[in-house]
């Protein structure tokens, strides 16, 4: 039986722009205030790439659900189309989190987030400045920008170096971004490389019912979840090394949630353990997976069920 939730196209300021989102919201409700999770995309993603699915599920918490698209990705508008700056991702889900606050029939003392991948580490990162979140659900986080793809063969990293640097110079002049895509086959210069990754990551995608893809594993779309690109702009990677959210996990005082794989190829499992150890309220699942295994399939249903209880355990009554 499908879980009856009530869905809401929403739109949100942030920063000079603005956010589109999509508020879920359970259909059956005593008058109560409602606790909220705010979802964080990870590399390049979208509503389309699995995260509306996952909202469809949190819901059943019994919380309400507010996913988004940052601002120049998928749905959302904002120039130049793809560009991955962590600054302007950190206020979008602070400005998320503002609108949640201020929704009639939600507690604004009970919002969590919940984040994978980069999501992850900007949930962490949020969470850590926002002493008024009350819960944090993270899966395979990338907690430290400078133990990101460790795997990626020399010759990958060295063109997407090269995109880099062309890119930041094609700045100075006034040239179009240049942009790499954000998970490829080796030999793409892509930001996350690898065969299997690449295969559980378009598993992503199967079985979405109503998507087009435009141009196979580039860019697709959808006529009610937006579009998804498989790209961003290169310049902007240069700040992810200085990116390491779980090395101030200590100053998250809301309970954590930490999924982590222990086939991570892209955020290894060894450096979340670590890091978010530190946590005053942290519990860990471990998954024998890989980073994308848990965005599909079986393991995003058992994901799923472990978001599902958490959140009703730290949101969903008071």
């Amino acid at each position: 039986m499908t879980f009856q939730h009530i869905e809401e196209d929403v739109i949100f300021p942030s920063g000079d722009g603005e956010c589109r989102g999509w508020l879920y919201r359970p259909a059956l409700v005593n008058g109560e205030s409602l606790g909220l999770v705010v979802i964080a995309h990870g590399f390049g993603g979208t509503h389309l790439s699995q995260y509306g699915r996952r909202a469809e599920r949190i819901v059943e918490s019994g919380c309400a659900v507010l996913d988004f698209d940052p601002r120049g990705f998928g749905s959302s508008p904002g120039s130049p189309r793809g560009r991955l700056r962590l600054a302007d991702w950190i206020a979008d889900l602070e400005a998320a989190v503002r609108y949640a606050r201020s929704l009639p029939g939600v507690d604004p003392e009970r919002i969590g987030l919940f984040g994978s991948s980069l999501g992850g580490g900007l949930a962490l990162e949020v969470a850590a400045r926002d002493a008024r979140i009350a819960a944090v659900d993270v899966i395979v986080p990338l907690v430290d920008g400078l133990f990101v793809t460790p795997g990626t063969p020399v010759a990958d990293r060295l063109r997407s170096a090269s995109a880099i640097v062309r890119d930041l110079l094609g700045r100075r002049l006034g040239r179009s971004p240049i942009r790499i895509p954000a998970v490829g086959l080796p030999g793409s210069g892509a930001l996350i490389v690898g065969e299997p990754d690449y295969g559980s990551f378009f598993a992503i995608f199967e079985g979405v019912d109503g998507i087009e893809w435009h141009q196979p594993h580039s860019v697709a779309s959808h006529s009610e979840m937006g579009e998804w690109r498989n790209e961003v702009t290169a310049a902007e990677l240069i700040t992810l090394p200085l990116f390491r959210p779980g090395r101030r996990a200590d100053r998250i005082t809301a309970p954590l949630l930490a999924q982590i794989a222990s086939k991570d190829r892209v955020a290894p499992a060894w450096i979340q353990r670590r890091l978010l150890s530190r946590a005053p309220h942290v519990e860990f699942r471990n998954m024998p997976t890989g980073h994308f295994d848990s965005f599909s399939g079986e393991w995003f249903e058992r994901t799923a069920a472990a978001d599902i209880d958490f959140f009703s355990r730290t949101l969903a009554a008071k």
